[in-house]
């Protein structure tokens, strides 16, 4: 499909713009994961899980959701096409698969934000904490593949 220049470069604006963000978000999460998974006290423990059940739902789902719809929209109306190129096919999968996988855990990051106020973390919330460590560094891996794919196009 043929568009103007204009909403070319709109639409690659929004795409570029979701896709960093969602790198950022992603990389706060990752480090707000940590700080939960390390955390001795119950009060820490809360506020982190806390503030990652907010970025996941607020900033992370809504970006990486951006990056993906407006990657379709630029595969109908750029020269690269939505399957034509292996990159951009690549690309598309990995995007997906992250935001299936955010999908996925958001039940397991508002268990973590709904933690009862225990003397001491109990042992499944460690195991919550390292599930959402792992996710997440896995998501931001995946988020820079797709990075990595958008600036060298391999063939």
């Amino acid at each position: 499909m043929r568009t103007s220049k204009r909403v070319r470069l709109a639409v690659l604006m929004i795409h570029v713009g979701a896709s960093v963000g969602s790198l950022g978000a992603v990389a706060s999460f990752l480090v707000l994961a940590m700080l939960g998974f390390v955390a001795t006290d119950v009060d820490t423990a809360r506020s982190v899980y806390l503030g990652m059940d907010r970025i996941a739902l607020l900033v992370v789902l809504p970006a990486i959701s951006t990056a993906l719809l407006s990657g379709i929209v630029e595969g109908f109306i750029t020269r690269y096409g939505l399957i034509a190129q292996t990159w951009v096919r690549t690309k598309l999968v990995l995007t997906a698969v992250a935001l299936i996988v955010l999908v996925a855990k958001i039940p397991l990051i508002g268990q973590a934000a709904r933690m009862p106020r225990p003397e001491v973390l109990d042992p499944g919330m460690h195991f919550i904490g390292l599930q959402l460590l792992v996710h997440s560094a896995g998501g931001l891996a995946v988020l820079l593949a797709a990075l990595v794919l958008s600036v060298y196009k391999p063939k």
